[in-house]
């Protein structure tokens, strides 16, 4: 009998152990929850930026028009210089060898803005929208939207381009609307993992 009662006392005195370590964690938890509102922003954007740190390989994909694949190495080095600067450098390992060697800054914190220097006077606007990076420009005559993700620990780049002439023109004469489109032409994407 005193065996199977001490039994029942150490099973006993394990579950209230137990219990109030799950209690203890929860209330960590709850608390940690409570909390996270007050992150600042600023907070959010190094942390955003941080998952893109790394050395990052794959193959870039160059699909034209007549869904003609090229296919290029391709490897991306971010990494955090200071508070708000990151060396974003691209590598195209073709016959001879891109390099790539740009500067992204935070511009604005809060409003996820910021500026990817290509280090020759060329700047260029980019803004994080939910949890991706997009930039949109034009360079002689051509319009390019350009983005950065990160999904399923594999980085996401792809540029999507076409000649700034419109290819259509629709006016809408009573409510004083003008819409030009534009054509794709070229895609190039790659996947990158570290």
């Amino acid at each position: 009998m005193v065996p199977v009662l001490l039994m029942h006392l150490r099973t006993r005195f394990s579950l209230t152990q137990s219990l109030t370590w799950n209690l203890k964690r929860m209330h960590k938890i709850c608390l940690l929850l409570l909390l996270l509102p007050a992150v600042s922003p600023a907070y959010a954007q190094h942390f955003f930026l941080s998952a893109f740190e790394g050395n990052w390989k794959g193959d870039l994909e160059i699909i034209g028009s007549r869904r003609q694949v090229q296919r290029v190495p391709m490897q991306m080095e971010i990494k955090k210089l200071t508070d708000s600067v990151w060396l974003w450098k691209t590598t195209y390992a073709a016959e001879k060898p891109i390099i790539k060697n740009y500067t992204l800054h935070m511009r604005n914190e809060e409003e996820g803005k910021y500026m990817l220097d290509e280090g020759d006077g060329i700047l260029i606007h980019i803004n994080r929208l939910d949890n991706k990076l997009y930039a949109l420009f034009n360079v002689e005559g051509s319009i390019l939207a350009c983005t950065y993700e990160i999904i399923a620990d594999k980085l996401h780049y792809e540029i999507a381009s076409g000649p700034a002439k419109p290819a259509g023109l629709s006016a809408i004469n009573e409510k004083k609307i003008t819409i030009n489109s534009y054509e794709i032409r070229s895609l190039q994407r790659a996947r990158l993992q570290k």
